[in-house]
């Protein structure tokens, strides 16, 4: 595991069964649902996240766009919608949490695919 590991923070494109089983094994992640900030915009969800100092988990290439702009953030994760199968985002989003600190997050924008390893 990271010396500090990383929390989540799932906007709502993401499906919340992810999260459940993320806390389900131990690993800090809320949801936009979880917090009502479903309607959000999108730079209101990156402000939120970086400032709980979580990665912010989405299905949204506008976030990766807000990157690319220069947006500070504690770190994005992006979900091609094609990989919307919830134990192989699981699967990845574990391995990312396991190998990823918290610090070597910051500003990255990491792309999970099925073949994904952190």
């Amino acid at each position: 595991m990271a010396e500090q590991p990383i929390a989540f923070y799932f906007d709502a494109s993401v499906q919340v069964a992810i999260a459940e089983q993320l806390k389900r094994k131990g690993i800090d992640a809320i949801t936009a649902r979880d917090i009502r900030k479903l309607r959000d915009s999108d730079p209101s969800h990156l402000r939120r996240a970086t400032a709980q100092n979580r990665e912010l988990v989405t299905h949204d290439d506008d976030f990766v766009k807000l990157a690319r702009r220069g947006a500070a953030h504690a770190g994005i994760v992006f979900v091609p919608r094609e990989h919307r199968n919830i134990g192989v985002v699981v699967k990845g989003l574990t391995a990312y949490w396991q190998a990823i600190d918290k610090d070597a997050a910051r500003n990255l924008v990491w792309f999970l695919s099925p073949a994904s390893d952190a």
